[in-house]
């Protein structure tokens, strides 16, 4: 029997409600015993491109478009558990939509969607 070896996502493709001003959590996990090469978090702008928010590449973190810098930032003492969820400080208006936490490792690739539908003004 075959079996075929891919990178398995888990965590993400739901939506969350993110509060304007705070913080939110979008959550993305690696379950693999597969180690990813690159972790990359993106977001999806109207005309369906990908706008890079976070990189995850040579167990080096590194920032995304100019709009996420200082904003931006994995679990870092997670991500040998597999962890990649990402943590999006002082949320805004515009931040709102689809976001793509995607896996590599060689030639594997595995992708899981996370979607802010909803904003609120900050608690």
């Amino acid at each position: 029997m075959f079996f075929s070896e891919r990178l398995v996502l888990t965590g993400a493709d739901h939506a969350v409600t993110a509060y304007v001003g705070e913080e939110v959590i979008l959550n993305c996990f690696v379950d693999s015993h597969i180690p990813p090469e690159e972790v990359s978090w993106a977001k999806v702008d109207s005309d369906e491109s990908h706008m890079l928010v976070l990189l995850f590449q040579e167990n080096e973190t590194y920032p995304g478009d100019s709009s996420y810098q200082g904003r931006t930032e994995f679990f870092t003492s997670e991500i040998p558990k597999g962890n990649f969820s990402l943590r999006l400080k002082d949320v805004r208006t515009e931040d709102k939509g689809e976001y793509i936490c995607e896996a590599r490792s060689s030639n594997l690739i595995g992708k899981s969607t996370v979607k802010i539908d909803k904003l609120q003004m900050g608690k």
